[in-house]
């Protein structure tokens, strides 16, 4: 990987792997922001939710990068060095389930210590994680065209 940044088509291809799973952290933290903005309000709509609900979602975010930047030279080399297009989707979907997984723990922690009216925490808890799933779903998402990498039955659910 090292020797590909020597040549210029190889480092082209680097610098595009790279782009791409910048873009896949930028999904998951957007989709963790969101979730943990969704509890911090009590679980209200996407449309309700203020400065102060989005403001819980900075330490997060920056726990979330470091997991990011730990794996993210790994990666970039398994996809680099993919012999098949089967071989580069499975790096990428690996990619994607442990940043994913990291921002679930991240967002459950959250659901538990942001501040929120206890009446309204099992609320909260349930919308914060459809609304971090659904945020990393969606059609617009850049995992649309990889459903799997959200496991059998969330695929199903993702069309």
């Amino acid at each position: 990987t090292v020797s590909a940044l020597l040549r210029p088509q190889k480092r082209d291809a680097l610098a595009r792997i790279a782009e791409a799973q910048i873009e896949e952290i930028r999904e998951v933290e957007k989709a963790l922001r969101f979730g943990i903005a969704v509890a911090a309000s009590g679980g209200k709509d996407a449309t309700d939710l203020t400065k102060a609900d989005r403001a819980h979602a900075n330490p997060y975010a920056l726990r979330l990068d470091a997991v990011a930047d730990a794996k993210f030279f790994f990666a970039l080399e398994d996809r680099f060095l993919a012999a098949t297009e089967t071989a580069v989707a499975d790096s990428r979907a690996k990619f994607a389930r442990d940043l994913i997984a990291a921002a679930e723990t991240l967002l459950n922690e959250a659901v538990e210590t942001v501040p929120c009216q206890v009446i309204r925490r099992h609320r909260a808890r349930a919308r914060a994680s459809s609304a971090f799933r659904g945020r990393l779903r969606r059609t617009q998402s850049v995992f649309s065209d990889q459903p799997e990498i959200f496991g059998t039955g969330e695929a199903d659910n993702a069309a």
